[in-house]
């Protein structure tokens, strides 16, 4: 994400995701790196499928209604 702002002299917010794969423990954490915000989230593979598929699907909307949330500063 720093090499886009290397690249692009502009003010272009990136943000990004690590997703997990984890079995019944989850985690959402949410991190600023350097200006850019950085979620790191898990996914319960033992879910039913159709499950495991509505909580890939919510990711783009859960990333943009957690801007309220609270950021850890890192990096």
């Amino acid at each position: 994400m720093q090499n886009l702002d290397l690249r692009f002299e502009s003010d272009m917010q990136v943000d990004g995701i690590l997703l997990y794969p984890t079995v019944k423990e989850h985690f959402s954490l949410r991190y600023d790196m350097h200006g850019q915000e950085v979620r790191v989230q898990s996914i319960d593979l033992t879910q039913d499928w159709r499950c495991i598929h509505n909580d890939l699907l919510a990711l783009p909307s859960a990333f943009q209604s957690a801007a309220q949330g609270p950021v850890l500063q890192g990096g």
